[in-house]
């Protein structure tokens, strides 16, 4: 009996560790892949100078149907190394739809390197919120980046949600970007 309560401790234990690591540990985020194009502001489209959401590319003269996409830019030194990260601050959306959050990264360390790996992970991702990571070759020469797919849950509560995006580049962590997710009616 003693043994089975022990256990039981145990693996209450274990489970609150992982629960805590899920809400707010890091996570590598998953591969995915790049959503059908619905005609939507966030779809991603590939232009000369690499991806760029669909509201942000617009033909002179011709009336744009949709406001900008939002986005910012953060610049970090790690070492000798200084690097600027374009992202997507903010989603709002209907509970079940999927968005998308194209992050790209350059710098002086990246622009001569062909062999540059941006890796991605997730913290404090809550519970109803999905993301994967799309790929795609997204940038232009001397920028590296991905597409994350964000997906919310039909069963989402309206409200405000946070997480964040940590960059690896080459292994280095430069640190994390925060993501809000504000889920309407």
């Amino acid at each position: 009996m003693k043994k089975l309560a022990c256990l039981s401790i145990i693996l209450v234990l274990l489970l609150s560790f992982l629960s805590a690591c899920g809400a707010g540990g890091k996570a590598a985020i998953p591969p995915g892949t790049l959503p059908v194009s619905d005609n939507r502001a966030d779809d991603i489209v590939f232009t000369p100078g690499g991806g760029a959401y669909r509201a942000n590319v617009y033909q002179e003269g011709t009336t744009n149907p949709w406001p900008p996409v939002p986005v910012a830019v953060q610049d970090w030194t790690k070492g000798k190394d200084t690097i600027s990260v374009f992202y997507r601050p903010s989603i709002d959306t209907k509970a079940g739809e999927s968005h998308n959050d194209l992050i790209l990264t350059s710098g002086e360390d990246i622009s001569g390197n062909t062999t540059y790996k941006l890796t991605l992970y997730a913290a404090g991702v809550p519970q109803g919120i999905t993301i994967t990571d799309a790929g795609g070759s997204v940038g232009r020469p001397g920028v590296a980046g991905t597409v994350l797919v964000v997906a919310i849950s039909p069963q989402m509560a309206p409200g405000e949600y946070s997480f964040k995006v940590g960059i690896k580049l080459d292994g280095k962590d430069y640190g994390t970007v925060p993501c809000m997710v504000t889920v309407t009616q």
